[in-house]
């Protein structure tokens, strides 16, 4: 299998540069569709002929997203993410971590294995996560 988006080339400063623009508010897209926003559809896309409008988000908006934390958590947006990677290094070849899997968490609904791949000479990493919330009657009402 091939994808466009994968590289043949390992570069750790490219993968830091993107990961860290993707991360920032003034870089983020919010689509919204609802019968409630036609009379403001003032564009048409060409070959499908969808109307839609696009409009930035305000200073006042983006202070609050970068804004420090007491800000940050009345605007109810989560703290900052601890899960963007800073070290981009392939680690040396180990026989007995790439092996088989190990457990190096477990805890009432988490797992945590770990693998090493001495294959490919990439990082990555598969996650799997369950969200439980119900601050949107996420799960007890059809619109949420």
């Amino acid at each position: 299998m091939r994808h466009g988006f994968i590289q043949d080339i390992f570069d750790a400063d490219q993968i830091k540069m993107v990961s860290e623009e993707l991360c920032k508010p003034a870089n983020l897209n919010v689509f919204m569709s609802s019968k409630s926003f036609e009379a403001e559809a003032n564009q048409c896309e060409p070959w499908y002929k969808t109307q839609f409008a696009t409009e930035d988000f305000g200073e006042g908006l983006i202070e609050k997203m970068t804004g420090d934390s007491a800000t940050r958590s009345n605007f109810r947006l989560p703290e900052e993410n601890n899960l963007i990677p800073k070290n981009f290094d392939v680690l040396d070849e180990d026989e007995i971590l790439s092996t088989s899997p190990s457990l190096i968490k477990e805890d009432k609904d988490c797992f945590v294995w770990y693998k090493k791949d001495d294959k490919f000479g990439r990082p990555k990493v598969i996650v799997q996560a369950r969200v439980y919330t119900n601050d949107c009657d996420n799960a007890l009402t059809a619109e949420s």
